[in-house]
C-alpha cells in the first residue's frame, strides 16, 4: 500500500494462474484504474480477467487478450463510474468445451 496525498492507493500485486507453467497473469494498479494482462503461454487459449467493483459482482465486466497476441505486459485501463472504494477481480483462462480455470476473486483498494 501507499500513500499519496492523504489518499490510499494499493497495487494488488502480480497474480498468477498455472499449473506446471505460468499462462496468465493479472494486476490491478490503482493509482491509474488498469489491470496489466499477460499471456505467457502458446497454447491457444486465452487469458482475461472479470472484474466488479461491487462486492456481488453485479455488474460483472471483462478485459482480455487475443489467444497468443504475444507475451508481453498489456496494460488496460477500465472506467469506476460511481467512484467505488473496491475492485474485486481474479484472472482466467478460457477452456473450450470445459469450465474455465479461474483464481478466487480477490479485493482490492481503488
Amino acid at each position: 500500500m501507499t500513500l499519496t496525498s492523504g489518499t490510499a492507493a494499493a497495487d494488488s500485486g502480480i497474480r498468477w494462474l498455472y499449473d506446471d507453467h505460468h499462462h496468465c497473469g493479472g494486476q490491478w494498479i490503482s493509482s491509474t484504474n488498469t489491470f496489466r494482462l499477460k499471456d505467457a503461454e502458446e497454447n491457444n487459449l486465452f487469458c482475461y480477467i472479470p472484474y466488479s467493483f461491487k462486492e456481488s459482482h453485479d455488474p460483472e465486466s471483462r478485459v482480455a487478450l487475443s489467444p497468443d497476441v504475444d507475451q508481453e505486459w498489456h496494460n488496460i485501463p477500465v472506467a469506476n463510474p460511481e467512484g467505488d472504494k473496491w475492485v474485486f477481480f481474479r484472472v482466467c483462462e478460457e477452456i473450450s468445451g470445459a469450465p474455465d480455470n479461474c483464481l478466487d476473486w480477490k479485493r482490492y483498494l481503488t
